[in-house]
């Protein structure tokens, strides 16, 4: 059995991962690569925004190739959990008890 292909988050994008047309750029280059296994190393990546992470996580999904991310920094790990576990908001005002007036 041979080990997973590598890719390099910072060598094909940048240290800070901004947009989702990053993510699916990201995402040309793993599905190239030969084998079904990749290993995706986010070594020094120093941010990610929500929109990168929703939309790795989407992408990720779909993809028929087994991931395993490596070397992941805990602010992209925290927002990939976090659209994966996606919690209900409160609803901040309730507008069936809000009354506008016009003066």
């Amino acid at each position: 059995m041979t080990s997973p292909e590598r890719v390099h988050v910072k060598t094909i994008l940048f240290e800070d991962l901004i947009m989702r047309l990053s993510a699916a750029d990201l995402f040309e280059v793993i599905e190239r690569v030969p084998g079904d296994a990749v290993e995706v190393d986010f070594e020094g990546v120093k941010s990610c925004t929500r929109s990168f992470a929703d939309e790795y996580y989407v992408r990720r999904g779909a993809s028929s190739k087994t991931i395993r991310e490596v070397n992941l920094p805990t602010c992209v790990y925290q927002l990939l959990m976090a659209v994966a576990n996606p919690r209900k908001k409160d609803q901040v005002i309730d507008i069936e008890k809000l009354k506008i007036t016009v003066v």
